[in-house]
């Protein structure tokens, strides 16, 4: 079994005791047959020494955790009994009155005798047999405990086996056991270190909570019959296993209780303690990072929430800090980094968690914990609601009400927050409506619209497994049809279509047509191929006929208002496909490519058109033909073209089922304006001449990034984030960090890369057109070594014959060595050589220097890895040497990136004689790396970089693609700079951001050369910026001109101090011959 911690020999070190139970049993029955069988009674001083027997036999087991002999068990009894004697003694002398006026003495003595016997011993309790002592002792007391409280409480406990793990649910006599769809579910992780105690312990606390959870309900007039449930989940536990196994099985009871229980993620709250609480946690983080649907709230009592993290000594805490100690070293120390990576919750971003109840102690030995937990969750934007009780220790709500009278005060609060999150969630819609001023709850929503997506969302919930029932599928479909009808019928008015029907492969397709305008040929026709929704087994086309009427009409707007777009037809076929439970894929699939044929073979019209479109499973469908007609998997014998263009609206295309729970229709028109503007500009601009498919899929990710950072820069008084930044900028970074992390390791698959090489190629053109009429800058192309290169020449402002006045700067662009290509940094490279140009003329040395840029290109990840991308960048640096006939010192190397990388690989190179023109090349003047990617170590912290567009994903993937053995250090060479030799090479400038994910590269990087006494390169760190910040335009991000200022000034420093030396040279030279001659005049006369 994964990560199950294996021992020698089967056996663990610790006290395993196994004889003491049979010797005490042994002594009490000889004792007992001694004073039976030769005194013939048993009087009161026997019993009495028979009780004694009886307390050592519980003392001896509540300390054997403790210890390791029983010589230590005897020592630590003197030890504990003092400390007891102790408490009492001070209790008496305080006139009867405990330490705090919220404890009590069976607390106090408690306390006592437990912090004296950890801190003495607590690091023992995390060995194998004191663990499972431990664990036995507490859970005889639990179900002890238990049975009383369920007696008491009017409960039922019900075990079951899930996981090879015993399970405990709790709930109220006379509650449904078998459907749990309708019910609230208390997913609750018990405490104890991850190693000790059980879930029969917290029977009496579950029983509590759930009582006053019921009680509060009762005042709601609303929620009087909303049924709560409690399941206290099980965990395998240390020293057995090892971490992250707790985190696993706390994962699967999740799993369980959605897939087997079918409780829906929305019914369930995460709560737990302690440790448990970190469970609970670190739960939440998983269902983030795999884009799962979240439970309704958490909550966290006295979390343990950061494994690696010191904890503060508490001596008015009953747990000591060698114990918390001994079970940081097993989980941290003891274990690989990666697995207890998940439980360091206080290093990790918390934003889209749920809301959050934080219970937290004074006392509490991980009060700090709490508190800074509480801290990074509001400032991460998440809704906490913090609980902190005074002069109590942790978890105090475990201690029964006569021991610890403050821990009922702690569950009514943990029963409130249940109940106020289970009222905001069941308040019906009006209410909700009149409690915010009667407005809707979006301002795009309307009341109305509130109403039924209310109805629908509830309906969903409780029968969506019915619509792929046979019985139901049937019935819902007959149902859509005739609403449909009905609907369409005043849409078709309203918009003067008329309707036709075709039957077609035995099922029934639907044509809106317009009234054909006057003087238009056949050519002059656009038709919406559309593939309805329903999950693939609901609705029909006729539902549609509303939604396309209006389609349709925006689509003849846009035309008209477009110049050239006047006079054109525009008809929409529904079209109609087999579907779930009858038929599955890929039937549904091999329908819409057949009605695609139809259209094409029966129709007689042109691939240019007709355009996709579908909503939701029919989105899926545009999708699927795309790609089937594209890879010619279609009925015809030949293969088919491609349509002009696609539309998907909110498309299935994703069956890994992480989808989110929030279920959020379109806003109507607008979506609609936009369907057509998009389908007007296709069908006019005729983009059927690019083979490519054409799609357009509008992600929920994106519309999420953009309406939180909306609000959250509202919610700031309409500032950024940051000082030097911009609402433009938050906009795009946020919308990039979220498609890097979700969709990073794609960029260095075969498929995916070139498409994102050409879409870079286009998109730079484009700006790039703007950016050299900006910067009066000449564009020219190299083809060399089968890729095309870039010249960007400035115009020189005078004529000149002098080479020597020109300045080249060399850039390998970046791209994480897979995607981008030079004409991407075409803006960028016009912005360097304004730059350096307004440097040189500060300088007063610039009115007649030439510089250019040479924007070199190399072969890429995945067709090409390392060495390739490394020889092709000194390739270009010879080709500038031979074929140009440039002086290495008019040269400056120049990189960002991956390209930065590629900067310092060909100085290494070229320092080392690795060249295939030379055997030994000179290096040039200088180099500049923005943010370079210079260590494959894969030491770089998940934690940092938050607000790059960088994801971990994507860095680790641009690694692992660019190196083919990045296992094995010893072959990295010049691809991991940092692990060179730097000596002997020129001046560098190493500029980087704060907030950049590769920051510490940059940093290894001057340590490394400070190391290796390199004293001439220079470091520049900008507060508060990303990964390749420049790379920006001006106008989103306006600091960026202060980094190519910085660059510049760089540039030009080297190129003068080399021109100063030249001109030195020069005249020691001239003056040396004038002696010459002046000597010899001399000697003639």
């Amino acid at each position: 079994m994964k990560h199950v911690r294996n021992f020698v020999n089967g056996r663990a070190p610790g006290y395993h005791a196994a004889y003491t139970l049979p010797v005490f049993l042994t002594v009490t029955v000889l004792s007992l047959w001694a004073n039976a069988t030769h005194l013939q009674w048993l009087g009161l001083h026997h019993l009495v020494v028979l009780f004694k027997l009886v307390l050592l036999l519980l003392l001896h087991e509540l300390l054997r955790p403790f210890c390791l002999s029983f010589r230590d068990v005897c020592t630590l009894s003197t030890h504990v009994v003092g400390a007891a004697n102790t408490a009492i003694l001070q209790f008496v002398q305080r006139g009867m009155r405990p330490k705090f006026p919220e404890w009590t003495l069976w607390y106090e003595w408690f306390q006592a005798i437990a912090f004296a016997a950890g801190q003495r011993n607590g690091g023992h309790i995390i060995k194998m047999p004191n663990a499972l002592a431990m664990r036995r002792n507490f859970q005889l007391i639990g179900r002890f405990l238990g049975c009383i409280a369920c007696w008491r409480h009017g409960n039922v406990i019900e075990s079951f086996q899930h996981n090879e793990l015993e399970h405990l649910w709790l709930r109220s006599k006379g509650a449904n056991q078998g459907d749990k769809q309708k019910c609230i579910v208390v997913l609750y992780y018990h405490g104890g270190g991850y190693a000790l105690f059980s879930p029969h312990f917290f029977v009496e606390f579950a029983n509590r909570l759930l009582t006053q959870v019921k009680r509060q309900l009762s005042a709601g007039a609303d929620t009087v019959t909303m049924d709560v449930q409690i399941l206290l989940a099980n965990y395998r536990k240390l020293p057995e296993v090892c971490f992250p196994a707790p985190l696993d099985d706390a994962m699967t009871m999740f799993d369980y209780l959605v897939n087997h229980e079918k409780v829906p993620p929305r019914r369930i709250i995460l709560a737990g303690d302690s440790a448990g609480a970190g469970l609970a946690l670190a739960t939440l983080l998983r269902l983030r990072r795999a884009r799962s649907e979240s439970p309704m709230a958490a909550m966290v009592n006295c979390p343990f929430a950061d494994l690696s993290a010191d904890v503060a000594v508490s001596k008015h805490c009953f747990i000591a800090k060698p114990m918390l100690d001994a079970i940081k070293a097993f989980c941290v120390e003891e274990t690989p980094q990666a697995y207890w990576r998940e439980g360091a919750m206080l290093q990790t971003d918390l934003r889209g968690l749920p809301p959050m109840f934080i219970q937290a102690a004074e006392f509490d030995i991980l009060h700090q914990q709490s508190l800074q937990l509480a801290k990074n969750a509001r400032s991460d934007g998440v809704e906490v609601q913090l609980d902190v009780h005074a002069h109590m220790p942790h978890v105090f709500t475990l201690f029964p009400h006569f021991i610890m009278p403050q821990s009922s005060e702690g569950i009514q609060n943990m029963a409130g927050f249940i109940v106020r999150r289970l009222t905001a969630h069941r308040r019906p819609t009006i209410v909700q409506y009149v409690a915010r001023g009667f407005k809707p709850k979006f301002p795009q929503w309307t009341l109305r619209f509130e109403l039924l997506r209310g109805i629908m969302r509830d309906g969903a919930d409780m029968f969506g497994e019915r619509i792929i029932d046979k019985n139901h599928a049937c019935v819902i479909r007959r149902q859509s049809e005739l609403f449909g009808s009905f609907q369409g019928w005043f849409a078709r008015l309203q918009y003067g279509l008329r309707l036709e029907t075709v039957e077609f492969n035995g099922l029934e397709h639907v044509w809106l047509k317009a009234s054909p305008v006057e003087n238009s040929s056949a050519t002059n026709r656009l038709v919406l191929l559309f593939y309805h929704g329903g999950g693939y087994a609901v609705l029909s086309p006729r539902m549609y006929i509303s939604f396309c009427s209006a389609l349709a009409g925006a689509i003849k707007q846009e035309l008209e208002s477009q110049e050239g777009g006047n006079g054109a037809n525009i008809d929409v076929f529904l079209a109609n496909y087999r579907k779930l439970p009858e038929h599955q894929f890929p039937v549904p699939a091999e329908d819409a490519v057949t009605m695609y044929e139809y259209l094409l073979q029966h129709e007689g019209l042109e691939p240019s058109q007709i355009i996709l479109a579908g909503d939701s499973a029919g989105g899926g469908l545009v999708m699927s033909t795309l790609l089937r007609v594209r890879d010619g998997e279609s009925g015809s014998e030949s293969k088919l073209p491609l349509p002009l263009a696609a539309i998907v609206a909110c498309p299935l295309v994703d069956l890994t089922g992480d989808e989110d729970e929030k279920y959020v229709l379109p806003y109507a028109r607008v979506g609609i304006q936009r369907m057509a503007v998009f389908a007007a500009k296709q069908w006019i601009g005729d983009l059927v001449a690019d083979p490519r498919v054409p799609t357009k899929i509008t992600r929920d990710c994106g519309k999420t990034t953009i309406v939180k950072t909306l609000v959250q820069y509202v919610n700031r008084g309409f500032k950024p984030e940051f000082p030097n930044w911009t609402l433009c900028y938050e906009l795009s970074r946020g919308i990039m960090r979220d498609a890097t992390n979700m969709f990073g390791e794609r960029l260095f698959d075969e498929r995916h890369a070139p498409i994102l090489r050409r879409q870079s190629e286009l998109l730079g053109s484009f700006q790039g057109w703007f950016a050299r009429r900006q910067h009066n800058v000449l564009l020219e192309t190299v083809q060399l070594n089968g890729l095309e290169h870039l010249w960007l020449k400035s115009r020189p402002v005078k004529a000149s014959n002098s080479v020597a006045n020109r300045v080249v700067v060399l850039y390998y662009h970046g791209g994480a060595y897979a995607v981008l290509c030079p004409r991407a940094y075409i803006s960028f490279c016009s912005s360097l050589i304004t730059a350096i140009k307004q440097e040189f003329a500060s300088q007063a040395a610039g009115n007649d220097v030439i510089v250019d840029v040479f924007i070199a290109n190399y072969r890429k990840v995945p067709e090409y890895q390392f060495p390739v991308p490394a020889e092709d960048a000194v390739t270009m640096y010879e080709y500038l040497l031979q074929h140009e006939r440039l002086q290495p010192s008019q040269i400056v190397l120049a990189g960002d990136s991956a390209g930065g990388g590629l900067v310092l690989s060909t100085l290494l190179r070229v320092r080392d004689g690795k060249s295939s023109w030379k055997s030994k090349l000179p290096l040039p003047l200088a180099a500049i790396a923005v943010c370079p990617a210079t260590d494959l170590s894969g030491n770089d912290d998940e934690n940092e970089g938050q607000h790059c567009i960088l994801s971990p994903s994507l860095t680790a993937a641009c690694f692992r693609g660019y190196h083919p053995t990045i296992e094995d250090p010893s072959t990295w060479a010049d691809a991991s700079p940092v692990h060179c030799d730097l000596r002997g090479l020129p001046p560098v400038f190493v500029q980087t951001g704060s907030f950049d994910y590769v920051y510490q590269h940059s940093l290894r990087l001057m340590a490394k050369a400070k190391a290796d006494g390199v004293t001439n390169w220079e470091l520049d760190v900008h507060e508060g910026m990303p990964h390749v910040f420049t790379f920006h335009s001006s106008f989103v991000l306006p600091y960026v001109q202060v980094g190519f200022q910085r660059m510049a000034a760089f540039a030009v420093k080297q190129f003068l101090s080399t021109a100063t030396m030249d001109k030195t040279i020069a005249t020691a030279t001239s003056s040396s011959k004038d002696a010459e001659i002046t000597q010899k005049s001399f000697s003639v006369a």
